[in-house]
């Protein structure tokens, strides 16, 4: 019986150790596959303000969602994202693999959303390029687990650009309902969300690439 137990016990071992290292191999190919500079993605824009908050009493986060869904490479987003911080015009969200992942975060950063009856697609049309934008389906929000981080901006002074405070940004994970409340009370404390995205690694490569840590 001490023979069977020892064999049974070294099997589990063996078993779990290759499960982790195919995992971990994953992990890494997934990881490697995203630094891939032509490698396709989505993104769009969030109209950034840092203004006084009467009530609050406090200078906050305010912004305004645009529709449109851009689509390009990584080296493009790259490209974008710096050209609009240094006009302190726009901050890029993403970017994220799926049209699918970019629509929901879209979704997400309308803090209207509640007021109307139902969503209204109007990304879809926005749209730079229709060819990928996958077969219509009833939109419905995801229910998976989500990842997003933070990051803190100032505007200079001169010349007036948006840049990156370095601060801690640690990748977060809840549902969809607990990036909501994170978007908006990090805007509170002069914080943005970004995301959600919809694998941790996909998110922890989109904070690689806006260089706030280094």
């Amino acid at each position: 019986m001490k023979n069977l137990n020892f064999f049974l016990g070294v099997g589990i071992f063996l078993f779990l150790q290759s499960f982790l290292v195919q995992s971990q191999t994953r992990t890494n190919a997934e990881a490697t596959s995203l630094k891939d500079p032509d490698r396709e993605v989505y993104w769009f824009y969030v109209s950034l303000r840092i203004e006084e908050d009467k009530e609050l009493h406090k200078t906050v986060y305010k912004f305004t969602r645009e529709k449109t869904i851009k689509y390009k490479s990584v080296k493009e987003y790259e490209k974008d994202l710096w050209m609009r911080l240094q006009k302190a015009e726009y901050v890029c969200i993403g970017p994220f693999d799926l049209w699918e992942t970019a629509e929901q975060a879209n979704y997400m950063y309308d803090l209207d959303r509640e007021k109307r009856k139902q969503y209204v697609d109007s990304t879809q049309q926005a749209a730079v390029d229709s060819s990928k934008i996958p077969k219509k389906k009833p939109f419905k929000v995801y229910e998976g687990e989500v990842f997003w981080f933070f990051v803190s901006i100032y505007r200079k002074e001169r010349p007036k650009s948006f840049d990156f405070n370095h601060i801690p940004a640690r990748v977060a994970s809840g549902t969809m309902q607990d990036f909501d409340f994170a978007l908006r009370e990090g805007l509170t404390n002069k914080l943005l969300a970004i995301g959600p995205f919809w694998s941790q690694t996909e998110a922890e490569e989109a904070k690689r690439l806006l260089r706030i840590e280094e």
